[in-house]
């Protein structure tokens, strides 16, 4: 009986750290978006309305595409748009909808995609995508990013470097962002490591399967 009540206390731990990972990843990327675009619109309402109002159009978009997804989450179900299309095009989405909203230049560049990804793999590799894009705006106040991702050897690398003010690593306090890149990155044998120099950056190393993890 212990067992089976300290087995169910696990299990309830994961479910609550998962939840706490999609909604945070969700809400504080749709947010964020949310949030430069209305300081643009305060720019705008004056000098040109028309353009005030096509953002306003774009900021109700992202809202409700964050409900959604927070809706999935919580049904543990995957990101509304990994449900629809295939992975490159869901990131390709994601990169457009905050670059028009938040005005922050990204360039996804790929050098190698993976290929036949399973989709516990997809799903991580857009949320430290989409996480990524959130620090970059939120905390760096950055203006460019760039996405690289590759493969090498059963290897997945994926690389986010922005142009931002950049951060004291030796004083960075890791908040729920880096927590649940490393918990989601964990849960494949993956790692993260990031630094900061002239901006911040971070990559994520993701094994194909089971062999290449003993690589790592």
């Amino acid at each position: 009986r212990a067992y089976a009540i300290e087995a169910e206390s696990m299990a309830e731990t994961r479910e609550r750290n998962r939840l706490a990972r999609e909604i945070h990843d969700t809400l504080g990327h749709a947010l964020t978006g949310i949030a430069a675009g209305l300081d643009a619109i305060s720019i705008l309402m004056d000098i040109a309305p028309d353009k005030a109002k096509a953002q306003l159009a774009k900021i109700k978009e992202i809202s409700l595409r964050g409900l959604k997804d927070v809706r999935r989450s919580v049904k543990k179900l995957r990101p509304d748009d990994l449900e629809q299309m295939p992975l490159r095009e869901a990131i390709l989405q994601m990169i457009a909808e905050f670059t028009d909203s938040t005005g922050m230049q990204i360039k996804l560049n790929v050098l190698q995609w993976p290929k036949l990804l399973r989709s516990d793999q997809e799903d991580v590799l857009y949320r430290v995508i989409q996480e990524g894009m959130t620090n970059a705006r939120r905390h760096g106040h950055a203006q460019n990013l760039n996405i690289t991702i590759g493969t090498k050897r059963g290897i997945i690398y994926l690389l986010l470097a922005d142009d931002g003010c950049g951060i004291d690593i030796n004083k960075l306090k890791k908040g729920f962002g880096l927590r649940h890149m490393q918990e989601r990155l964990a849960l494949l044998h993956g790692k993260l490591r990031y630094w900061s120099d002239n901006g911040f950056a971070l990559e994520a190393i993701v094994p194909e399967n089971e062999e290449a993890a003993k690589f790592l």
